[in-house]
């Protein structure tokens, strides 16, 4: 069983022991090499789960916010993103589901970073709009998903220094609304930070069925010149190049 099916399968789960029961089942295919404790939030939604190596005493938290809205958005979007495949034909669900797990087993599965990835190609990709999403999730997560649109005519260069870079944390889109406060401006870049390198780890997984050398040398540079060439997110970055080591047997 893959682990995005455990996603799927909270996304009809009801009541909590169900919830729990399947969380447990994701953390073990997530962490084959730990005991796993889970602990739930008092205050909120969102669970905390405790790591053990084998035969240590000592354990430490990783957040996992699978909140209830987080579920809603997996629902939404799967519904929004229906009929659309991949370029190697699976479903584009399944790419959503990629990046949440991704950014779960990095250990960034809390705040809203989770839902802004679940929903991270809905303005660009579906007929959703940026009402719709701020209406029903939230002022934070619409606007760190209209962030991450790629607009028409910018080239990938712009697209991540405008994300990446710190004059980036003073850019504001266009529509968003001129009364967010700097800190959640600052949040949503954060929170895009995340979800693009997440998104550009999946892409880089599955670019080996695309079967264009020509293709997978472009997003190789690319992906090298635009997203390992700064100092950010160590594990998700080492993890990318990682992958780009498999695909191009490079250093």
């Amino acid at each position: 069983m893959e682990r995005t099916e455990y996603l799927e399968l909270l996304m009809d789960a009801i009541g909590e022991s169900r919830k729990t029961e399947i969380i447990m089942a994701y953390l073990r295919a997530l962490h084959t090499d730990v005991n796993i404790s889970l602990r739930k939030h008092v205050y909120d939604s969102g669970y905390t789960y405790t790591i053990t190596r084998r035969g240590d005493s000592d354990g430490w938290d990783k957040p996992f916010k699978i909140t209830d809205e987080v579920i809603d958005a997996l629902n939404f979007v799967k519904e929004k993103h229906e009929g659309q495949l991949r370029d190697n034909g699976s479903p584009y669900f399944k790419h959503i589901l990629d990046v949440v797990d991704i950014l779960i087993e990095d250990g960034s599965g809390w705040d809203d970073t989770l839902l802004a990835a679940v929903l991270h190609d809905t303005l660009e990709k579906t007929d959703a709009t940026f009402d719709e999403l701020k209406e029903r999730f939230g002022d934070i997560a619409a606007n760190t998903v209209e962030l991450l649109v790629k607009a028409e005519g910018e080239s990938y260069d712009d697209y991540t220094d405008r994300i990446f870079s710190d004059e980036g944390l003073e850019f504001r889109p266009l529509s968003l609304d001129i009364s967010l406060k700097m800190s959640d401006k600052t949040n949503c870049h954060l929170k895009a930070r995340g979800v693009i390198l997440a998104d550009r780890l999946a892409n880089l997984r599955n670019l080996q069925s695309c079967g264009n050398p020509d293709k997978i040398r472009e997003y190789i540079e690319e992906t090298k010149r635009c997203i390992l060439s700064r100092k950010i997110a160590p594990n998700l970055s080492n993890r990318i190049r990682s992958e780009i080591n498999k695909l191009d047997k490079i250093d």
